[in-house]
């Protein structure tokens, strides 16, 4: 926290020295003013004492601690219908009876008896309405099936739990871990907003895979028709059932639980705990506390390859199991406080 410095505790940065806001450049800015200062150091040692006087590098940091935190949970909340999402394909998996039965059936004669001919249609129709005629004519055969949720052998439920569902939850973990830690070593503010934009980006990637498929495929999924799930509460309910529960929405009082949990959401509070839980995560792997409570990075060692195994990657929320190989001296650790 800026604002607590140059006094506070987590004031010291990585040069060794306290923060204050005439001090304080991005990773870019710091590093070369640093290669500055060293370069004059090993030109003239003889000057040692009056160029760290006078060649000041200043600190690296973070500019708003508030505004990194408020984009990790923005960038959560962007992730949030993945997960949904896999929650709704798990629910479907369970729900859907164990049967070989048919998804696609045929329309019964009074459900098709409103298709009109399109002969008709297209003579009738004019101006706006012939788009809309041949439309309908490409997906004529759509007119005269029904998809539904039916029956899923238990073999095909194996392959679409181990092959789509577990592969899909861990995609969206391996992409929440490392978007918090690109977002958590983002130190100014616009290059924050940026990345989150950039992230958001990312997440929309499937949604423009899935614009360019056949439109058949589009219209498949728009007719598919809801599943049965048990406990789902209807959205049309008798007459008697709204009443029932007006009156007990006005029974309400600030101590009744049902209040608190329409006013706190399961869903926001999840999010928030999900954020608080990767945001931990980050500072548990790579920062260690000092004597005044202070937060600071571990020692930063190079890798010995120059490149990232696919493996360490693909495990990468859980780095103890496949660690990178790293050099053994550090090429970076905490220097003593330089007042």
């Amino acid at each position: 926290h800026i604002s607590n410095c140059p006094d506070g505790p987590n004031c010291i940065g990585p040069g060794g020295t306290r923060f204050l806001p005439e001090r304080l450049y991005d990773w870019e800015m710091w590093a070369v003013r640093t290669f500055v200062r060293d370069a004059f150091l090993a030109i003239f040692p003889d000057k040692a004492e009056e160029i760290r006087e006078k060649v000041d590098p200043g600190e690296y940091g973070v500019e708003s601690f508030y505004l990194r935190i408020v984009c990790c949970f923005l960038f959560v909340l962007g992730l949030w219908g993945d997960l949904a999402g896999s929650w709704e394909m798990a629910d479907l998996i369970c729900n859907v009876p164990t049967n070989n039965d048919r998804w696609i059936v045929a329309v019964e004669e009074s459900d098709s008896s409103q298709a009109e001919p399109l002969e008709a249609a297209g003579k009738e129709a004019q101006g706006a309405q012939q788009a809309q005629v041949q439309e309908a004519e490409e997906n004529v055969e759509l007119d005269f099936v029904r998809f539904r949720y039916a029956g899923m052998p238990f073999h095909w439920k194996l392959f679409n739990f181990f092959c789509v569902l577990l592969p899909k939850l861990y995609l969206w973990l391996l992409t929440i871990d490392i978007g918090v830690v690109f977002l958590m070593e983002t130190s100014k503010i616009e290059d924050m907003i940026i990345n989150c934009v950039a992230l958001g980006f990312v997440l929309n990637i499937d949604e423009l895979l899935m614009s360019v498929l056949p439109p058949e495929v589009s219209a498949i999924l728009d007719r598919l028709e809801p599943y049965p799930k048990p406990g789902r509460p209807s959205l049309h309910l008798p007459e008697h059932e709204e009443i029932r529960k007006h009156e007990t929405g006005r029974s309400w009082n600030v101590l009744s639980p049902a209040l608190w949990a329409a006013l706190f959401p399961r869903r926001l509070i999840f999010m928030l705990a999900t954020t608080a839980f990767f945001v931990i995560k980050y500072y548990v792997e790579r920062c260690v506390a000092t004597a005044d409570g202070s937060l600071v990075s571990k020692p930063v060692y190079l890798p010995k390859e120059d490149y990232l195994p696919w493996i360490s990657f693909m495990f990468g929320p859980f780095p103890m199991l496949f660690p990178i190989k790293s050099q053994d001296t550090p090429a970076w650790e905490m220097p003593e406080v330089h007042d």
